[in-house]
């Protein structure tokens, strides 16, 4: 199977990976058909599944909304996978103004 350009190498993509669910849930690209599949019987066994992600997600803006205008200026966000549509430092970039980084401030 030929890999997108994005995925690292040594990575598992015959195995269901919550972050690219997630992914998936949220409307991503980066997730392949076994997370695709695993989604979709989440959401008919459990329904409201992915809006349950999409419920997560607004929180976490509504949180960073909050945490800016109460005064709070740095922000240190971690990371378990690839990219998310719109994940929280893409849209504290458009909320906040952003600090330079150093040795103490991991990018």
């Amino acid at each position: 199977m030929e890999l997108p350009g994005w995925v690292p190498e040594g990575v598992e993509v015959t195995v269901p990976n919550a972050a690219r669910m997630y992914d998936y849930a949220l409307g991503g690209y980066h997730n392949f058909a076994v997370d695709r599949e695993f989604v979709e019987r989440a959401e008919e066994l459990m329904p409201g599944a992915i809006a349950s992600a999409h419920a997560n997600r607004a929180f976490v803006r509504r949180a960073v909304r909050w945490l800016v205008s109460s005064g709070l200026r740095q922000f240190l966000f971690g990371r378990t996978a690839g990219p998310q549509p719109e994940a929280g430092r893409q849209f504290l970039r458009g909320i906040a103004t952003p600090t330079p980084t150093g040795p103490s401030c991991p990018r």
